[in-house]
């Protein structure tokens, strides 16, 4: 028996030690990756946060399990052990001493583990530094920020301190179970005195806890009121908050008299303070309400409830930053047909990049992107490709761009890959951080680029080793000189290590800059329990606050991440970046191309079409509007939005089309991307504009070819602009057979009241497309061109002029994406 026992000893200490150092090294690596980050503040922060966070939770979790465990303890007379020596059996006492040390080592192991189930440092660390927002709500005269930094951090604490009250009094039950004091004879429970008493305290601390519930609930009534879509109003007002006010006092009455009472015994007055809360919350919650709903003081609902619209009005704008919408300016409004055929796309997204993978026999996956040139809007095909293996060639990855207002006689997209020129199609360097990865790469990096951690001592690469649980780190040969171990090679997973304190966008942007892809998100700070604000579902979640905050921008190459704050910032997103200044870059410290490629915001022009639409400005509310719900796609293209190239160069842009109550138009919402990240109403100056579904049918009546030849097409999103004062619409149809290379068959395009069809809207407004590469050269041409181009850059490194070696070396590589004939 005792080897036995010896060996068990033996295997338990080495799984805690092996568990020690695995945490361990979880921790040093953390550390390590944050400081090749240039995030070390970020890390102090958290690290500092959580250890306050849980040294404060495991305490008091631990004084509260103590002093339950020691009152077990005292329960217990004297505890007797079998003990055995020779052929001798009996028994030993276990000293009161002993007993209270394993209450002591009982309690601070449940103190321990409920307090490594906190880990809402970010809350915690809000809680502690948000910056006041400097306006208060009309009912409880309390800082904005009290909702938003404050309430939800409260709320986890309350489920954490519920759950752990739980914990414990599970724990002291089974203690109980234990002892004679607590037992099941002939099919009755007998309970001591003295466990009553106790069992009687924790009930009386639930149901403290219970009223801490409804004070968090007094002021969420806010956030979800009992009007539509949670809209708070009359009765909320006038009966919810005042009758759950009065519940939390007399709930925690209620548990300050059951904890006594049950201590002394008097049961009547426990049952008669639990019936007390509960006759008091059927009152306040159903019957009040119910008599306030149908005996209101106001018959008439509408003038009831206009105060209360109006104030959501001002809250909704608010959390939206509505009232940041720029009107009568007209600068995105296409002045001629002629300048809307080079600025809208007759390409959805997922038909350009199967047809350009299957012309440069890319791999399934690639990625498009948007950006405005002179000639109009371009879709750039991105296929990144990760980094070899040891010993293996190095992965091509290529980028392909297209002139996305336009296709060749085939229907195909015309591509601006002409070798020479500023738009080549190119490789790209291969990329450590993709949009979708798992895993970790192990890469050499002399020049000291890549944001990873170095692996040159064998410390190092053991601790690393284990902290990915791949101890061959420590013993096998690695990439050299200076190999690096990337870890979070998932462009989302590291920007939320880098700003968990936003809200990530629910687009992946790819962005090219030379042979460099860059990895494109948008930042929001965002909340669910900002008050009196309009609810909508955003970037996957409800929210009641959003704010377009940063876009932070992750080069593939090196998974450096740069967050770029936006010039205005609300309360919120200031808190952060004045907290974690070094984390963020000036527009100044980034190229020019990228400021002017940035995408334009997704979900924050979501969110302000639909606030804008329910409410207007606080300057024009106009009529109520909103976003079609239908835009006129088939399943297969339904949901995305277009991009758009904005006149005169500017940026790129997406326009979300406005309906009146009754399905009219009222005109575009246009949400612009670059740097400035504006957003622009157009109106239609007509004073009717058309039925939404109307366009829509009219637009399908006169596609007529495609039904008459028995193709198989496909329709795309219609497309809603402003041409002058007016909108206009236009709609790509494609050639899309299963298992085909989709093609653009003809654009259906509105001109007033009529629809007309044509190969593309450029052929429509008589524009010219752009200059395309001529008929692709043979084998014999493009072996030639290859041996030009490497005898080229032999000659110039030959007389050391690297101008000509770097021209010939671009040149190359332009060739080489090229399909091979």
């Amino acid at each position: 028996m005792t080897s036995r026992r010896g060996i068990a000893l033996v295997l338990l200490a080495g799984a805690v030690a092996l568990l020690a150092a695995r945490a361990a090294s979880q921790f040093y690596a953390d550390y390590r990756w944050y400081r090749a980050m240039g995030a070390l503040p970020l890390w102090e922060a958290r690290f500092t946060s959580l250890l306050a966070l849980r040294a404060l939770g495991g305490l008091a979790a631990g004084l509260f399990a103590f002093a339950n465990f020691y009152a077990v303890r005292a329960s217990v007379v004297s505890l007797v052990l079998p003990r055995r020596l020779a052929n001798l059996d009996f028994g030993e006492e276990v000293s009161s001493r002993a007993l209270t040390g394993v209450a002591l080592v009982l309690a601070a192991v449940v103190g321990v583990a409920l307090a490594l189930s906190l880990d809402d440092w970010v809350g915690f660390l809000q809680m502690r530094i948000g910056r006041p927002f400097g306006e208060t709500d009309p009912y409880f005269t309390t800082d904005l920020g009290f909702f938003t930094y404050r309430l939800p951090f409260e709320t986890t604490l309350f489920g954490w301190a519920t759950a752990s009250v739980l914990c414990v009094a599970a724990v002291v039950v089974f203690l109980y179970v234990l002892t004679p004091g607590l037992r099941l004879e002939r099919g009755r429970l007998h309970v001591s005195e003295y466990i009553r008493r106790h069992l009687a305290v924790l009930a009386g601390v639930l149901v403290v806890l219970l009223a801490w519930h409804f004070r968090l609930e007094m002021y969420g009534v806010l956030v979800d009121g009992t009007g539509p879509n949670g809209a708070f109003g009359a009765v909320d007002h006038r009966v919810r908050i005042p009758g759950t006010l009065v519940l939390a006092v007399v709930t925690l009455a209620a548990g300050l008299v059951v904890m006594w009472a049950g201590w002394t015994g008097q049961r009547r007055l426990v049952l008669a303070a639990v019936g007390t809360v509960v006759l008091t919350a059927i009152a306040t919650r159903d019957v009040a309400p119910l008599i306030a709903t149908h005996f209101p003081d106001q018959p008439d609902a509408a003038v009831r409830e206009r105060p209360y619209e109006a104030t959501r009005a001002g809250y909704t704008r608010r959390a939206y930053g509505v009232d940041g919408i720029v009107t009568g300016d007209r600068s995105p409004a296409y002045a001629t047909l002629a300048g809307a055929a080079i600025g809208v796309s007759e390409w959805d997204a997922i038909p350009l990049s199967r047809a350009v993978e299957a012309e440069s026999r890319l791999d399934r996956g690639a990625r498009v992107g948007w950006i405005s040139r002179a000639d109009g809007i371009v879709g750039v095909v991105t296929s990144p490709q990760p980094p070899p293996a040891p010993g293996e060639a190095a992965p091509v990855g290529i980028v392909v761009r297209t002139v996305a207002s336009a296709a060749d006689d085939r229907g195909a997209p015309l591509r601006l890959d002409v070798p020479g020129s500023d738009d080549d199609a190119g490789l790209l360097a291969p990329s450590l951080v993709l949009d979708s990865a798992s895993g970790y790469a192990v890469v050499p990096d002399s020049a000291g680029r890549v944001r990873g951690v170095a692996l040159t001592s064998p410390f190092e690469r053991f601790a690393e080793g284990l902290s990915v649980r791949n101890l061959r780190l420590w013993t096998s040969e690695l990439p050299e000189p200076r190999p690096v171990l990337v870890t979070r090679r998932d462009a989302r997973e590291r920007i939320e290590a880098l700003a968990p304190f936003f809200a990530q966008g629910s687009e992946v942007t790819p962005l090219v800059f030379g042979d460099s892809l860059f990895w494109a998100v948008d930042l929001y700070a965002a909340s669910s329990t900002y008050p009196l604000s309009q609810r909508y579902v955003l970037a996957g979640a409800p929210r009641t606050y959003f704010h377009h905050a940063a876009t932070a921008l992750v080069l593939s190459t090196t998974g450096q991440v740069d967050l770029l704050a936006d010039r205005a910032l609300d309360p919120m997103a200031a808190t952060w970046v004045e907290a974690f200044p070094s984390l963020f870059v000036s527009q100044a410290a980034l190229p020019a191309e990228i400021l002017a490629d940035l995408p334009p915001a997704v979900d924050g022009a979501r969110a302000l079409a639909l606030a804008f639409g329910r409410f207007g400005t606080r300057a024009d509310s106009g009529r109520p509007s909103h976003p079609p719900v239908i835009d006129g796609a088939d399943s297969t293209l339904a949901g995305g939005l277009p991009v758009y190239a904005l006149p005169d160069g500017g940026p790129t842009a997406l326009e979300i089309p406005l309906l009146d109550q009754a399905e009219r138009m009222r005109g575009v919402l246009v949400a612009e991307g670059g740097p400035a990240h504006r957003t622009l109403w157009l109106p239609d100056s007509a004073a009717r504009g058309p039925i939404w579904h109307d366009v829509l049918d009219r637009l399908s009546a006169a596609d007529t070819t495609a039904r008459e030849r028995g193709e198989s097409v496909v329709h795309g999103v219609v497309r809603a602009f402003m041409v002058g004062r007016h909108v206009t619409y236009m709609q790509p149809v494609y050639r899309w057979t299963p298992g085909a290379v989709p093609q653009l068959l003809h654009v259906l395009y509105t001109v007033g009241d009529s629809v007309r069809v044509a190969p593309t809207l450029r052929q429509a407004a008589g524009v010219p497309a752009p200059a395309v590469p001529g008929p692709r050269m043979s084998a014999q041409e493009h072996a030639r061109a290859l041996r030009d181009l490497y005898q080229a850059m032999r000659d110039a490194l030959r007389r050391g002029d690297w101008t000509a070696f770097g021209k010939a070396f671009d040149a190359l590589g332009a060739l080489l994406s090229r399909p091979v004939p």
